[in-house]
């Protein structure tokens, strides 16, 4: 279980003009010593979202719809006793501007001993030790002496360690870091940064790190979440998103970097301004500043796409990318009641001209289409769960539409699954699941799939 889960949460502000929809359906999981990263320009609802999680919204703010678990637990609904035991001594927070983080009227030692007494049940001697022990935890020379001292006694740098010292100093399971470098220079960030991560494998803690800055989800992340207009567009690896982004926001985000390859050359930051949150588009949010939007990025809202099982996208990209292969397309749907409106879906959304067809178990021209599909006569076949057995195709992708239901059990998503790749000369074909969750059968069938491709992989090298 992950130490917190975060599902479809929604959060608005409802002001005079209208409902803001800040954060729009996000969702992750954040494992026990891991570090999340979640990106995105401004106002894309980074912080929205872990405001949401502590719940210290404004007071326009509201947690509309969503689940957030920690260790289990629902916070939301959980009301504010419990939310005073988590924040603070589970979940602590380095706000972005430590210029105006601390208050200027008290000493830094008063400050940090606030905390400590607070959380803890340590009283004042034992807060005082534990407050000069972080602050040497976080390299503040002389602790003693600095805990006297005012907040404008301290460098930038200085007072950023401060509010780290402060935010550890109950041993937290879960450290947010909003924007922890943003008002330091280049030598001091890369310090503060070293000092987390250091931090981080010392106490074994987990961290969400929100920033814009991809070179510090770089150097720090294991995971990463990109938003764009309240919601995610793609979430995956570090690796994955860095080397194999597939949203076209991404891209873009990465084009936007200096490196070594565009030396000499300009940047190419996105084009045009951030969607107005008051009035979201019907399709992508993303499609206005899209250079690569087609006719059903306009008007049709992308799902969540497996593109393996470390990375998900919400983009219509990498369905045109699938259609265009030279490769067939199996389509597996829960009900047979889905199977007429999937067919003018795809004709509505790709072309008229599209081959395509369905099949169920009562379908009179049942074997003919089967045929036709084995033929090349058709490039999408749209299909009950009568054919996850008994068939084989060359050349053939697959993709279950709403994965989760209780039609699609662990064993009908293996043997659908293993539709793909029967052939000695074919083995590169893609199975998807799509869904707005993994269910437990997902989880199990997408464990046994991956220990039989990597059985099959030894097998075949074996042979050699």
């Amino acid at each position: 279980m992950a130490l917190l889960e975060v599902k479809d949460l929604h959060t608005s502000f409802f002001t005079d003009a209208g409902e803001v929809k800040a954060v729009n359906g996000v969702s992750f999981n954040l494992e026990r010593g891991k570090v999340l990263g979640i990106v995105g320009e401004s106002g894309s609802g980074k912080s929205v979202t872990v405001y949401s999680v502590l719940q210290i919204l404004a007071s326009a703010g509201k947690i509309v719809g969503g689940s957030v678990k920690f260790d289990g637990q629902e916070l939301v609904g959980a009301g504010e006793k419990v939310m005073k035991n988590i924040r603070g001594n589970k979940i602590s927070i380095i706000f972005q501007d430590p210029m105006t983080s601390l208050n200027p009227t008290y000493t830094v030692g008063h400050q940090l001993m606030e905390a400590i007494l607070l959380h803890t049940d340590r009283d004042k001697k034992q807060a005082y030790e534990r407050a000069v022990e972080m602050l040497k935890l976080v390299n503040v020379n002389d602790p003693e002496k600095r805990m006297k001292q005012y907040p404008f006694e301290f460098s930038g740098g200085m007072r950023q360690r401060v509010m780290i010292a402060m935010a550890l100093a109950c041993e937290p399971d879960i450290l947010i870091a909003d924007e922890p470098t943003t008002a330091l220079d280049v030598t001091i960030q890369a310090q503060i940064l070293e000092l987390m991560k250091d931090l981080q494998e010392h106490l074994g803690m987990a961290i969400i790190m929100i920033t814009h800055d991809l070179g510090v989800v770089a150097q720090m992340c294991d995971e990463v979440v990109v938003m764009y207009a309240g919601s995610y567009c793609e979430r995956g690896t570090a690796e994955e998103i860095f080397y194999n982004p597939k949203h076209e926001y991404t891209k873009g985000l990465l084009r936007s970097i200096p490196n070594v390859s565009n030396l000499g050359q300009k940047l190419q930051p996105i084009s045009g301004t951030p969607i107005d949150l008051l009035n979201l588009p019907k399709g992508c949010p993303f499609a206005p500043r899209c250079e690569n939007a087609m006719k059903i990025c306009i008007s049709e809202a992308p799902e969540s796409m497996d593109i393996n099982s470390e990375h998900k996208a919400s983009c219509w990209m990498n369905v045109k990318e699938k259609l265009e292969k030279d490769r067939r397309i199996l389509i597996f749907v829960p009900e047979i009641g889905m199977c007429e409106t999937a067919v003018l879906y795809f004709k509505k959304c790709i072309s008229e001209e599209i081959m395509i067809d369905f099949v169920y178990s009562g379908d009179e021209n049942r074997s003919e289409k089967i045929k036709k599909f084995y033929n090349r006569e058709l490039d999408i076949l749209i299909t009950t769960t009568i054919l996850e057995r008994g068939v084989t195709f060359d050349y053939l992708d697959v993709v279950v539409f709403d994965a989760k239901h209780v039609n699609f059990t662990k064993a009908a998503l293996i043997q659908i699954s293993g539709r793909v790749g029967r052939k000695d000369y074919d083995n590169s074909g893609d199975v998807v699941f799509l869904a707005d969750n993994i269910s437990r059968d997902m989880k199990a069938a997408i464990k046994e799939i991956e220990y039989m491709n990597n059985l099959a992989r030894y097998r075949k090298l074996n042979r050699r």
